[in-house]
């Protein structure tokens, strides 16, 4: 009740800067949603500013445009929201939505494939580790096969949450493409529908496998990629009503539903 008061008070000062500090990891559903109803008419509406202190990651992506990242009280990142939440994740080894590999002599694979870049495309056609969970995107790699031919040979793409979970694993469609290829440079694209993931952070590790001598892994580069998916709560299909707190899971789809009065 304390801090239902304390944000009732502060939320209706006329105060240029707004600070919230995890006000939102207290209180029922109902109280959450109210502040984050109001969070959003002092930003929109009234043009003030919010300094939203959380370890709520979901929540920063899809509320603030820009964060920063303290460490022992000395500020060591400030920048996009989602590059922050990169940040925090993974310090200074950072990946964000583009890997290379120029160097021939250095890229990860063994004999038989390697790995020359992977990255992110957004709807632009722009490389980019901050996407919108209402547009569709694509994963593409390019790698090169050094052999003269391979057998049941494919790239594919592990897809992980930010608690390093596993969210699902994609390959080809062998009926759609060959999966014997012979040697040479290939690129291979997934493309992920629109209102498939959830708002929050996920990273992707990038792999090929062949069948040679039994079953062979060239190369598996463990969380290569990562993204931020972010929505404009103003404008989300996936949500009813006035609801603005947090979704459960990883995945957000839109899926086909029929109701009829009987």
């Amino acid at each position: 009740m304390y801090v239902r008061l304390a944000f009732a008070v502060a939320a209706h000062l006329e105060t240029e800067i707004l600070i919230i500090d995890e006000v939102l990891a207290v209180g029922d559903v109902e109280f959450q949603k109210k502040c984050l109803g109001k969070m959003g008419d002092i930003t929109r509406g009234e043009g003030r500013t919010i300094l939203f202190v959380s370890h709520n990651l979901p929540m920063i992506a899809s509320l603030c445009t820009k964060g920063i990242v303290l460490d022992k009280g000395k500020l060591v990142f400030d920048g996009l929201s989602s590059t922050a939440i990169n940040y925090y994740q993974n310090g200074e080894n950072l990946t964000p939505g583009k890997v290379s590999y120029p160097d021939e002599n250095k890229r990860p694979g063994d004999s038989l494939a390697e790995l020359i870049e992977a990255y992110l495309v957004a709807p632009s056609g722009e490389v980019s580790a901050e996407l919108n969970i209402a547009e569709p995107f694509s994963v593409k790699m390019k790698y090169v096969i050094k052999q003269g031919s391979l057998r049941n040979a494919y790239p594919n793409f592990h897809f992980l949450d930010q608690f390093g979970q596993y969210v699902f694993v994609t390959s080809p469609n062998p009926i759609k493409n060959d999966l014997n290829p012979n040697g040479g440079v290939y690129e291979a694209e997934c493309m992920i529908p629109a209102n498939f993931f959830n708002a929050g952070n996920f990273s992707i590790s990038i792999a090929f496998t062949a069948d040679y001598k039994g079953a062979n892994t060239s190369f598996y580069e463990q969380n290569a990629l990562n993204f931020s998916m972010i929505e404009d709560l103003d404008n989300s299909p996936t949500r009813i009503g006035n609801y603005g707190g947090a979704m459960p899971g990883s995945i957000r789809p839109i899926l086909d539903w029929n109701i009829n009065k009987r």
